[in-house]
């Protein structure tokens, strides 16, 4: 655990030896299988997490019942929202669960709160990745209410893309719903529209990206 909170957590050779002991006497980590809800407001005291493998997504629900994907965490990424909880700051009722079987590592709230009250570069950290979140939520927020559906499932797409390193996305339409906070109907439609421009090919549980240069322009 000492080599892999080193090799992940910027912060930790500027921490004292009694603050490196009180992490790694505290920390403990848990299998999530897929499906599995890791956090929502009103569940209970949150903690900061580091995801050591699988996807975590992190998301809020809309008015009309709709999901909006605001983030996933993958292996080394630290959990934002366990960030802002601890800081007292979080307005949103924002979810997290596990979208892939998935192996986090916890620390405790009060933990992270004293290493951060105590150490400068803690609290440096913690500003920075408060900050890089908050922008791309700001973004995911913007689309929302500025982009059409067609303009966000592209941009999706090619997220998806890019992500995985592939031009084959073996996703639902239901999941490319909630990433972009609209109905499945609508995303099935919207696919079907790009399969007859030529962008796409859709099959049972599959996309096929064609013409990324199209998607592009949508």
């Amino acid at each position: 655990m000492k080599n892999f909170l080193a090799a992940t957590l910027p912060f930790w050779d500027a921490l004292t030896e009694e603050e490196k002991e009180l992490s790694l006497s505290n920390i403990e980590t848990k299998a999530f299988p897929k499906g599995t809800v890791l956090y929502h407001v009103g569940m209970g005291e949150a903690s900061f997490k580091i995801v050591r493998s699988g996807i975590i997504r992190g998301f809020i629900s809309t008015p009309d019942g709709n999901e909006v994907t605001l983030y996933r965490l993958m292996g080394g990424d630290m959990c934002v929202l366990s960030v802002v909880c601890i800081m007292n700051v979080n307005s949103l009722d924002i979810h997290m669960e596990a979208e892939t079987d998935s192996e986090v590592s916890m620390l405790p709230a009060w933990v992270y709160q004293r290493l951060n009250e105590d150490n400068n570069a803690v609290k440096d950290f913690t500003q920075q990745i408060l900050t890089e979140r908050f922008q791309a939520a700001m973004q995911v927020v913007s689309d929302l209410a500025f982009n059409t559906v067609g303009k966000r499932l592209a941009k999706g797409l090619l997220q998806k893309m890019r992500l995985l390193d592939s031009k084959e996305l073996f996703i639902t339409h239901e999941t490319l719903a909630k990433d972009i906070g609209s109905a499945r109907e609508v995303v099935s439609r919207t696919l079907k529209h790009f399969e007859n421009l030529g962008i796409v090919k859709l099959s049972r549980g599959k996309i096929t990206i064609l013409d990324i240069e199209e998607l592009e322009k949508q």
